[in-house]
């Protein structure tokens, strides 16, 4: 794939998410909520069938390094998750680079948030205070773990209870790792010509304009004094899944151990040899599967129990 080329490039995702999408025979409902500047964001939303109470609140975030894909990517895994767990299933959307540069993306996913957080329980039934887990893929993965740790560094309720941190980026660069874990932050040179790699952080990162010292981009750059403690108080729990040739699988093996050693509840599964997903071979795509929908039940279920 050209990522030089934005349009071809979001050509070949929008025919790879199309022919699964169609697939599934069920695209779900479409709503539209505003966003702070007036845009109406499309949001995509599975509930129960038959209906349940207490229905927990799964959100899942597409990727695309930012520039491509929608809110149709991880339908699949709405479905499996609705017929698993009874999820209500919310699938948003949010504008693209280069035409909407950061923080556009932060902003709309922010505010698909604070939307869901005021109005899931009245219009889609479900029920926040048994569940409400965030999760995503790669640039999905980093709106997860930096407005997740914005959730919680501004006290928000309802607390977010889950985190699904899927191939995520983390860390602009080695500089940005702390400093005792820079020894181990390999990927990035390891993995430099793996494929589907070495080609999308140096084409797509000038188009996004972003700003590596935000807070919007990385839930390092938080303001909070203490913002593992912020994550610990909220109990929420993290699921990482690392590609062993993917560019950015040290940013998701460093990111678990700080937050493990801080106190905060992980889970990591590694899938040594292949890179991004949409590249795995058959046996990893099924075994990612399996553990998204069933293996990472944990964080999907229920909150925390307070000790």
């Amino acid at each position: 794939m050209d990522w030089t080329d934005i349009q071809a490039a979001r050509s070949i995702v929008e025919s790879w998410t199309a022919e699964k999408f169609q697939a599934l025979g069920d695209s779900g409902v479409t709503i539209e909520v505003p966003m702070r500047d007036g845009f109406r964001s499309s949001l995509r939303v599975y509930r129960p069938e038959p209906l349940v109470k207490r229905s927990i609140l799964v959100i899942l975030l597409h990727g695309g390094a930012f520039v491509t894909g929608d809110n149709r990517e991880l339908a699949e895994y709405a479905l499996a998750l609705r017929a698993l767990y009874g999820a209500t299933i919310v699938l948003p959307s949010y504008r693209l680079a280069p035409e909407h540069p950061f923080p556009t993306a932060q902003y709309d996913i922010w505010d698909t948030l604070d939307w869901l957080s005021q109005n899931a329980t009245s219009i889609f039934g479900a029920d926040l205070s048994s569940g409400f887990v965030v999760g995503g893929v790669s640039a999905g993965a980093n709106l997860a773990a930096t407005l997740g740790q914005k959730w919680a560094d501004e006290d928000r309720a309802p607390k977010i209870t889950g985190l699904w941190l899927s191939i995520p980026f983390i860390f602009s660069d080695i500089h940005h790792v702390p400093v005792e874990y820079q020894d181990v932050y390999l990927s990035r040179k390891q993995n430099i010509m793996a494929p589907m790699n070495g080609e999308i952080p140096s084409a797509v990162l000038e188009l996004l304009k972003r700003d590596v010292q935000s807070p919007w981009y990385s839930p390092f750059n938080s303001f909070h004094p203490q913002p593992y403690e912020a994550v610990v108080r909220n109990r929420t729990r993290v699921y990482f899944q690392a590609a062993g040739q993917d560019f950015y699988r040290d940013d998701a093996l460093v990111y678990e151990r700080i937050l493990w050693k801080h106190g905060v509840e992980t889970e990591l599964d590694v899938y040594p040899g292949v890179s991004l997903y949409p590249s795995l071979p058959k046996y990893s795509i099924l075994n990612y599967a399996n553990n998204t929908c069933i293996a990472s039940s944990w964080p999907f279920l229920h909150p925390a129990v307070s000790q």
